[in-house]
């Protein structure tokens, strides 16, 4: 099971459409994908200029990319060579460089060189720094969130149309331009600890839990959802079936810890803190995290 979001290109704001889960899951989750549900993604574009500059040393000048020396003669300067094209999903790019989405003054995918001091895989980044500094496979992408939300996110593998993560507990969120997408980084729901403006978003048939940027995740536990973007942090949307009580045909349904006092009755009345649910055949049991629960009906 892949998610395949999208979103617009990284200067301007950004869209995100996500590619249902399989059955069984929430009505909001069938089909080919599930769109309206808003979310940012941001980087920065790379570019490289050269200012003129004037210099008095000795006997000759310099402005731009022309010389001239007190004999009048004229010597044409070279020009930096261009950024190299590349395509992101299949990064190419020498040793030392990388793939950027929108590099040099096209805005085109194109070869950048990696910071000689780079930002590692997850670690935090200025989403504003040009060029971008995170490492050789990595975007510093903060879904247009601002504040501490950048992070070195792993660019995703194969292509648009086939995109997914070298991690298979996180899942690829795809570029509107279909140039590059990224991958985000994984929370606990219990205890989220996402960057700033981020939450931690459960796509439980997966089952995967992701930090991404929504300004949607506000239903409260128990209270009927149409997709995986309106359960308020650390709820799931989930079939009716699978709770006590449900006016819809889905409810947000509370995580829980199966290691611990059993809370669900609190949030949803006649609730209990049941074992993961393991209904879909492709169920990454590895990405599943230890202890954790859904509050339901009895099983």
């Amino acid at each position: 099971m892949r998610l395949q979001p999208s979103f617009t290109p990284f200067h301007a704001a950004l869209l995100v459409s996500v590619v249902a889960c399989k059955d069984p899951a929430p009505a909001s989750t069938t089909g080919s994908t599930t769109t309206g549900e808003p979310t940012a993604a941001s980087s920065t574009a790379s570019t490289t200029s050269t200012s003129p500059t004037t210099s008095t040393t000795g006997a000759s000048t310099s402005t731009g990319g022309t010389s001239t020396s007190d004999s009048g003669a004229f010597t044409v300067m070279p020009d930096l060579p261009p950024v190299a094209p590349c395509d992101v999903w299949n990064d190419t790019c020498p040793r030392g460089q990388k793939c950027m989405p929108y590099a040099g003054p096209l805005e085109m995918p194109g070869c950048i060189d990696v910071a000689d001091d780079p930002i590692g895989l997850g670690e935090p980044c200025d989403e504003e720094a040009q060029p971008d500094p995170c490492e050789a496979g990595t975007l510093c992408d903060g879904f247009a969130q601002g504040g501490d939300s950048g992070r070195c996110l792993a660019t995703c593998e194969g292509s648009p149309d086939d995109a997914e993560c070298a991690d298979v507990c996180s899942n690829c969120f795809i570029d509107g331009t279909k140039t590059h997408g990224v991958c985000p980084v994984l929370c606990d729901p219990r205890a989220p600890a996402c960057p700033e403006h981020l939450s931690c978003m459960i796509i439980p048939f997966a089952p995967q839990f992701l930090c991404v940027g929504s300004d949607k995740l506000s239903v409260p536990a128990g209270m009927p959802c149409t997709g995986i973007f309106d359960c308020v942090e650390g709820a799931a949307c989930m079939p009716a079936m699978f709770l006590p009580a449900c006016d819809g045909d889905n409810c947000c349904a509370p995580v829980c810890d199966l290691n611990g006092p059993d809370t669900c009755a609190t949030s949803i009345p006649g609730a209990v803190c049941n074992p993961w649910p393991l209904w879909n055949p492709e169920f990454e049991l590895s990405c599943l995290l230890d202890g954790l629960g859904l509050c339901g009906a009895p099983m």
